[in-house]
């Protein structure tokens, strides 16, 4: 995308026409009509919700400033009695404790894997509440800390997709699975805000109790989590909100809060399920058979809200498992998927089924519509980032695919993803070959991160340079060395040659996505406003007596104010943009002609002031640089300095070249001064 796209994107989001989002799943970024996103974001705010006591309440309601400063002094409070009972260390406390009263920003991701609404024209929006510099930021960081473990530690927990891969290996190497097995899978509805904020932190107390956490620390964690869950305060369009159920999607606690509580939900659904006289086989039943009493492999487990397992029963016996966990809370309601004639599921990205024989199988899934965001050779990264991209894409499917078939075949799909994003083949072949020789035992095992070794590194973070960056590991050690061999104490403080941490500068998802939304710009109405005072003027030496050298070329007379100018070749008539005499600073567009030739005009931008871009037309013209289109012109049309009409007509607030080109080169087209003007090319 080129910077004139960007930044007329930009202007677009500040004008509230578009807004542009990342999308939630499919690695994208949607540019959506503003009225429609704020309508649906808007319909979110005004959900409701039924309390305990039965009552409908606002799930959202409006709330105050000073409610805010009160959730601030409070974080602060429950902070400042961590440290005092030794719960965490200084540094930490400083690092959690918020600077100042600062609200979430609250925005929608489109989840355009899914199809439109009728009433918006847009895709559903996953409401996401940004945390970043808030009041919750470093509290929430804290409770996630200690929650975590007891979260990992459940046995249905499922860390990530190699977890999961070695999980069914071990289920193969004990045998086929019986005639009559199902795959499964459950989804939580909105679990995050599902998850009820008046019985939930009793859960987590409970789990953590279990887990044998100190009982003053557990009682500081609860009523850690109470207070966040009654300070989750947002903005949305310099509004505030609470949320008054549930916890907000993006709170730092969020992940670890929630798994902690669906461990509870989960044992409690399926005693459910075995006292409606359900099974829970602890080991693979391989003497079921059909027309037995249904039962549940104890195999499986919890990714965040998606539940996987293997049933063993008819489908009315299912939809009783299913509606078993549905009758543990109110508030967190299940979903399933069963395939009863392929016997397949999708889970995480993979595609599970058990083959002819028992056995599970997986391969690799891609949502249909996910966008190719694979890193460009041409990105700000070092060359190695780009050539070990396309071995880690392929070990992965190397892990993935079960199957030799399978996994030819998501290598011919890498291959063909890797050159539409200009990959060269030997890049591509060296890294699908070596991927291929690394066995998928290997593959699935667990990689333990390496203990550092003794004495800090220094690095020295910059953004990657082709030009510079590849030199910068030889300059650092040749320095060090010349460094330590002048004062050897420095060796103490730096034991080990400095090296070069690379970073990549701003993306384009950074520089047009913004959690929170513009500010609406406010129109002058009045009658004595800014649009009434814009014009072109004379300075005030061109005013006075001795006059200005500059003036008489941009006004024909001294008290003349120019409103518009006039475009010859269309007859339009465009107005004069911001207050400018021929010294105002910053960027500017303008027009000139010779008032022999008035028909035929050249437009340019400049940074300079008015005077000195004149003065420097006015030198091409007299010393007949012919090379310059403006010279050339009034050469040929027999013009002197003295024929020169020269009218600044818009004033931008910005002196970066490409900004103005990119406004000169829109103006000339729309002018077509190429065609009928004395401009040769775009700028």
């Amino acid at each position: 995308m080129t910077r004139a796209a960007i930044t007329d994107l930009q202007e677009l989001s500040k004008e509230r026409v578009v807004i542009i989002k990342p999308t939630d799943k499919t690695g994208g970024l949607a540019v959506l009509p503003f009225p429609a996103y704020d309508k649906a974001m808007r319909e979110t705010l005004s959900e409701t919700f039924v309390n305990d006591e039965g009552e409908e309440k606002p799930k959202y309601p409006s709330t105050s400033p000073a409610k805010l400063k009160e959730e601030f002094r409070a974080i602060n409070k429950i902070l400042k009695e961590g440290f005092d009972k030794g719960f965490f260390s200084e540094k930490d406390w400083e690092a959690a404790r918020p600077e100042e009263p600062k609200a979430g920003r609250l925005y929608g991701l489109p989840k355009d894997h899914k199809p439109v609404c009728k009433q918006t024209g847009i895709p559903p929006l996953r409401c996401v509440v940004s945390c970043c510099g808030g009041n919750l930021e470093g509290l929430g960081k804290l409770v996630d800390y200690f929650l975590r473990p007891v979260d990992e530690a459940a046995q249905s927990f499922i860390q990530d997709t190699p977890h999961l891969l070695r999980m069914i290996e071990r289920l193969n190497s004990q045998g086929p699975q019986p005639p009559g097995t199902r795959l499964y899978t459950m989804d939580v509805i909105a679990m995050y805000p599902s998850i009820p904020s008046s019985r939930a932190p009793a859960w987590v107390r409970r789990r953590c109790l279990q887990a044998g956490m100190d009982p003053g620390l557990v009682d500081w964690l609860v009523r850690a989590i109470e207070l966040m869950l009654r300070s989750s305060t947002f903005e949305y369009d310099s509004e505030l909100y609470t949320q008054t159920t549930g916890c907000s999607i993006g709170a730092p606690f969020a992940c670890s809060y929630s798994g902690v509580a669906m461990a509870e939900v989960e044992e409690e659904g399926m005693m459910k399920w075995q006292n409606r006289g359900g099974v829970l086989r602890e080991r693979k039943g391989l003497q079921w058979k059909q027309g037995d009493v249904a039962e549940v492999d104890s195999w499986g487990g919890r990714f965040r809200d998606d539940c996987l397992g293997l049933f063993r029963g008819r489908k009315l016996e299912f939809n009783g498992f299913v509606a078993s966990y549905n009758s543990v809370d109110k508030d967190i309601k299940f979903t399933s998927e069963i395939d009863w004639e392929e016997n397949k599921v999708i889970f995480l990205d993979l595609v599970i089924s058990i083959d002819g024989e028992g056995y599970l199988q997986t391969d690799l899934h891609t949502k249909p519509n996910a966008k190719n965001t694979l890193l460009l050779p041409s990105s700000c990264h070092k060359p190695s980032v780009t050539r070990s991209s396309v071995f880690s894409l392929a070990l992965r499917i190397t892990r993935i695919c079960s199957t030799p078939e399978a996994a030819q075949k998501r290598y011919e799909e890498l291959a063909e993803r890797l050159r539409e994003r200009e990959y060269s083949e030997a890049v591509i072949t060296a890294g699908i070959d070596r991927a291929k020789a690394v066995a998928r035992v290997e593959a699935l095992k667990k990689v333990d991160k390496k203990e550092e070794e003794e004495g800090r590194q220094h690095r020295l973070v910059v953004e990657w340079d082709r030009r510079s960056s590849p030199a910068l590991a030889g300059i650092l050690e040749t320095n060090y060395k010349e460094m330590v061999g002048r004062d050897q104490r420095l060796g103490k403080v730096f034991p080990k040659v400095p090296r070069p941490a690379f970073k990549r500068g701003k993306n384009v998802k950074e520089m047009l996505c913004r959690a929170k939304l513009p500010p609406v710009r406010r129109v002058n109405t009045r009658a004595g406003g800014e649009e009434a005072r814009h014009g072109l003027t004379r300075c005030n030496r061109g005013l006075a007596r001795r006059g200005c050298v500059a003036c008489p070329f941009i006004t024909s007379q001294p008290n003349e104010v120019v409103k518009s100018v006039k475009i010859h070749n269309t007859g339009q008539r465009i107005p004069v943009e911001g207050r400018m005499n021929c010294k105002t600073k910053g960027g500017f567009l303008y027009l000139l002609w010779s008032a022999k030739v008035p028909a035929v005009q050249y437009l340019g931008s400049s940074e300079q002031e008015p005077r000195r871009r004149l003065g420097g037309h006015k030198g091409d013209i007299e010393n007949q640089r012919l090379n310059k289109a403006v010279a050339k012109h009034f050469h040929d049309t027999k013009s002197t300095v003295k024929d020169l009409v020269f009218v600044p007509f818009k004033r931008l607030r910005s002196n970066d070249r490409l900004i103005l080109k990119h406004f000169e080169n829109k103006a000339i087209n729309e002018f077509n001064l190429i065609a009928a003007g004395v401009n040769r090319i775009l700028a």
